[in-house]
């Protein structure tokens, strides 16, 4: 579980919402994305 600002949720759900996926895939994808930058980048 990851606790964030209500305002980074609300903005999350949408960004999901907007891309037709559930918030929790929504999540998974970005974190995924962001930890393949940043091992790639060291």
């Amino acid at each position: 579980m990851v606790r964030v600002d209500p305002v980074v949720h609300a903005r999350a759900a949408l960004a999901a919402e907007l891309a037709g996926k559930s918030l929790a895939g929504w999540t998974e994808e970005k974190l995924r994305e962001a930890a393949t930058r940043a091992i790639e980048a060291t």
